[in-house]
C-alpha cells in the first residue's frame, strides 16, 4: 500500500495506520509506504510505535521522482482516506494514470469521477471498513485490475490534453 504528498491529519493516514493490524492478520505480508512530510507525520510516526507496526510501515521522506514512480508503479493500492470532501487530490489521478487499484474515501466527489466499479471505497475515518476493503482488494486482485482499468478509462477524460481543449473553448 503506498500514500504520498503533504502528510496532513486530513488525509486520514491514522484511519490506514488503525486499520493494518487487522489486514495483517489475513495478509502479515503487507507494507504501507509514506511518501512525503508534513506537520502529521510525528504523530503518525508515534502511532506506529504504539502500535507495534514498524516492520510494517516504513516512512520515505520526499523521494527523487523515479524512486517514487518505482514505488508507485509496484504498489498494489494506492491510498486516499481524505477526512472531508472538499477537495479533489492529484495523488488520486496519479494513482489512476499509472493503473493502481485505489482504496478511497466514500466521498460524493470521488463518486462522480470513479464510480463504485472503478475503485474500491470505504467510509471516511472508519478503520474496520477500511481494513475489508483493503482485505477484498488482496482476496481478489483480479477484480482489483478491472477496477484500475476502468478507472483509467474514465480518467481519459481528465487528463490534461482534453481539459486544454476545454478550457481553450471557454
Amino acid at each position: 500500500i503506498v500514500t504520498h504528498g503533504v502528510i496532513l491529519e486530513r488525509y486520514g493516514i491514522q484511519v490506514l495506520i488503525d486499520a493494518l493490524p487487522r489486514v495483517l492478520a489475513e495478509a502479515p505480508e503487507t507494507r504501507l509506504q509514506i511518501f512525503g512530510a508534513g506537520e502529521y507525520r510525528a504523530a503518525l510516526e508515534e502511532q506506529v510505535a504504539r502500535l507495534g507496526l514498524e516492520q510494517s510501515v516504513r516512512f520515505r521522506g520526499f523521494a527523487p521522482l523515479d524512486e517514487l514512480l518505482d514505488a508507485l508503479a509496484g504498489a498494489d493500492a494506492g491510498y486516499v482516506g481524505m477526512l472531508n470532501d472538499l477537495v479533489l487530490p492529484n495523488k488520486l489521478m496519479e494513482y489512476v494514470a499509472m493503473g493502481v487499484p485505489v482504496v478511497i474515501s466514500r466521498w460524493p466527489t470521488f463518486l462522480h469521477y470513479f464510480p463504485e466499479d472503478s475503485a474500491t471505497y470505504f467510509e471516511p475515518g472508519f478503520a474496520d471498513d477500511l481494513a475489508e476493503s483493503l482485505l477484498r482488494l488482496y482476496r481478489d486482485p483480479a477484480d482489483a485490475r478491472r477496477k484500475a482499468e476502468r478507472a483509467l478509462a474514465r480518467y481519459q477524460h481528465y487528463r490534461w490534453t482534453v481539459q486544454r481543449e476545454r478550457y481553450l473553448e471557454v
